[in-house]
């Protein structure tokens, strides 16, 4: 919520916490939180994580005053947050209220106009990392073609597309 700068009736409302863990590995502790970001008819799901304790022994991100072996504080869990350090995330999400379109079905239909094909299927509803929007990705294959599909992605906010040919599978 702090990081995103989202209200609490806004998170009430689009946020759905799925599960949340404190794993032990290498590098020390870590606390995980995956969720459900919920606006309209789409949702997308997510998962973060930070470190709380690292490693005595982890010689890592010494440019980062972060110390070892203790439980870390809020303020040093943003410092390593803020350097993306000991693979420690937490998504940007926008707050908006509505999406720019009615249903996944239209949103789909725009998309495949955009991409010049007949059909597309939708794969999944994801965030982008960039803008912190819903964006829908799509694809299909093209028909007697081999190994050559097509992906498109649409942001669920603003409208904006991508559209680019792909290999169907990498061997």
């Amino acid at each position: 919520m702090e990081k995103n700068h989202l209200t609490e009736s806004y998170f009430n409302a689009h946020i759905e916490l799925s599960s949340s863990s404190i794993n032990t590995w290498n590098d020390g502790r870590s606390f995980s939180i995956c969720y459900k970001i919920k606006l309209g008819w789409a949702e997308a799901y997510n998962c973060d994580q930070f470190m709380i304790k690292i490693d005595k022994s982890n010689q890592l991100y010494p440019a980062i005053n972060i110390p070892r072996d203790t439980y870390l504080s809020k303020d040093q869990i943003r410092l390593e947050v803020n350097g993306n350090a000991f693979s420690s995330f937490i998504t940007k999400l926008s707050n908006v209220e509505s999406l720019k379109f009615n249903s996944l079905d239209n949103a789909v239909k725009i998309l495949t106009a955009k991409a010049k094909v007949n059909t597309l299927c939708a794969r999944i509803i994801f965030v982008d990392n960039t803008t912190g929007n819903l964006v829908l990705e799509a694809n299909a294959q093209y028909d007697d073609e081999v190994n050559s599909c097509i992906l498109g992605r649409i942001d669920l906010i603003t409208g904006e597309t991508t559209v680019r040919e792909v290999p169907c599978m990498i061997d």
